[in-house]
């Protein structure tokens, strides 16, 4: 399957993304692409470390983004969800985050 050929599950049904890294990545790291059909998204801090998370399409920074502490969530719905979600980590140790999302 090529990169055009990606395909939206039905609606209802949740994916969940691996474990993924948060550090310092110029640009933050995409925790979920944009999707049009998200009705939900659940992020989760599963590390240690707080980390930034923007919800719409912006740059996260050290001053710019939802301040989410080790072991907390952030739950989004509503439209303001299908953009895509980045994070950056705060501070100097990186942090790993499982992202979900319902479509």
């Amino acid at each position: 399957m090529g990169l055009s050929d990606v395909v939206s599950p039905p609606s209802g049904v949740s994916i969940d993304n691996d474990d993924i890294t948060v550090d310092d990545t110029e640009g933050g790291v995409v925790l979920l692409e944009a999707n049009s059909e998200r009705k939900s998204a659940l992020i989760i801090n599963i590390g240690a470390e707080p980390m930034r998370v923007t919800t719409d399409g912006s740059v996260p920074t050290a001053t710019h983004g939802k301040l989410v502490i080790g072991g907390a969530s952030l739950t989004l719905s509503s439209p303001c969800s299908v953009k895509e979600i980045k994070a950056i980590r705060q501070g100097d140790n990186n942090t790993t985050v499982n992202a979900s999302e319902v479509n």
